[in-house]
């Protein structure tokens, strides 16, 4: 029978570790594609895709992510990024994108609006060439692009529809990644170039708006790239929260626990998120022991036996 969504994520290069999925939903399927010809998962469909083979890191990641219906049984795609968890069911969030009818569900950037706050960030933050971030403006200008334009969209969480314009969407945003790259090899920050794309060529799209909220719900978690440790930067926390679209500040949407409850400060949820990173320590603590307890075991029994033998 045919599932009525796909989960979609992606590892390249050993950048992420495998989350498996807590709870999975029958109606969905659950795709991950990776290049590690390795890589196994207990819930996740594992598919290689050798057409990419010979690729830089950066080039198989874009041609994965603006091209996930072409990994899709179905006709609608929820893309997370790799270091995503899935806890609990995501037919919530596919209910009200149905149910709206909307083109897209995306997720407004909770600090930066714009591809120049983006940018310096980048550059003061995680060592982000300034002569690139020059050229990838100077690039949006020549498009005509209003470099202040209100709307910036993250790019780890996408809800979309098979669709032309879906496809037209994802082409022209790895087009640019590609003329703004240098070498045969894509720019790595996608996440401006794509916002560029939608809201100079598709501000027609209906969105339902997304608030980072839901990467630390009881649905979702977000984890740091490549362990097991919590990403502590997630901001949004009730169901109050707004952000830019398409120029106008909208309400995004946030996920409520499973008895239908928001968080209603800040605090509780911090409270929550301190609670979880102590019982992440705590049970490194305890497999750091029973290592050590292991270890000196097999060495006594290691003694013993050469006793034995001599």
């Amino acid at each position: 029978m045919k599932k009525r969504y796909t989960v979609f994520s992606y590892i390249i290069g050993d950048y992420e570790k495998v989350h498996e999925i807590d709870e999975m939903d029958p109606e969905a399927e659950y795709i991950l594609v990776t290049d590690n010809l390795n890589l196994k998962s207990q819930t996740w469909n594992i598919v290689h895709d050798h057409e990419l083979d010979g690729m830089s890191l950066f080039n198989k990641c874009y041609e994965i992510r603006f091209n996930c219906f072409k990994y899709c049984n179905t006709d609608i795609c929820l893309r997370l990024d790799g270091s995503i968890k899935i806890k609990h069911s995501l037919k919530i969030l596919i209910d009200m994108f149905e149910e709206g009818n909307y083109d897209f569900a995306l997720m407004p950037h909770p600090l930066h609006d714009n591809p120049v706050d983006e940018y310096a960030a980048w550059v003061k933050c995680r060592g982000y060439s300034r002569k690139q971030a020059d050229h990838c403006l100077e690039e949006y200008r020549k498009l005509g692009y209003d470099l202040h334009y209100h709307g910036l969209f993250q790019n780890c969480f996408c809800i979309s529809k098979r669709t032309e314009l879906s496809r037209n969407i994802e082409k022209d945003t790895l087009d640019l990644l590609k003329k703004l790259g240098h070498d045969g090899k894509v720019e790595r920050i996608n996440q401006v170039p794509m916002s560029v794309v939608i809201n100079s060529k598709y501000p027609f799209i209906k969105v339902m708006p997304v608030s980072e909220q839901i990467l630390r719900s009881y649905y979702m978690q977000w984890y740091q790239h490549g362990s097991e440790r919590l990403n502590m930067q997630v901001f949004g926390y009730c169901g109050n929260e707004e952000h830019y679209l398409f120029n106008e500040k909208v309400r995004c949407l946030c996920l409520p626990a499973p008895d239908g409850k928001y968080y209603e400060r800040e605090e509780d949820l911090q409270t929550e998120i301190l609670n979880q990173a102590e019982q992440v320590k705590m049970y490194r603590k305890l497999s750091k022991r029973l290592i050590i307890c292991l270890s000196v075991l097999a060495f006594i029994v290691a003694v013993l036996i050469l006793y034995i033998v001599l």
